[in-house]
């Protein structure tokens, strides 16, 4: 690879990982723009592209549960400190409606 073909890939990268939404296999679509946009799509680096692709799989499924786990602990955290979790609610058994 040359110095241009590496400028070209950073700068590929660069722009994709801005456009890309964090949705499951986002990662993998991003090396696929890569790939294409620096002319790599022949028989051999599809493969490899196939076994990226089969090899995020499940640490993507761990990521994602990590990610919504955070997610919701963050925005309790948040309510709590700004005093906008009935706590007598949230740690009910049951839900209660108004």
């Amino acid at each position: 690879m040359t110095l241009a073909t590496l400028c070209l890939t950073a700068f590929l990268s660069i722009c994709t990982a801005v456009g890309t939404p964090a949705i499951p296999v986002a990662g993998t679509i991003m090396v696929y723009v890569v790939m294409m946009g620096l002319g790599l799509n022949s028989d051999l680096c599809m493969i490899g592209y196939s076994l990226i692709l089969a090899m995020n799989y499940l640490p993507g499924m761990a990521v994602i549960t990590l990610n919504v786990i955070g997610d919701a602990a963050t925005n309790v955290i948040v309510c709590a400190k700004e005093h906008c979790l009935n706590k007598e609610i949230y740690n009910s058994k049951t839900p209660k409606n108004k």
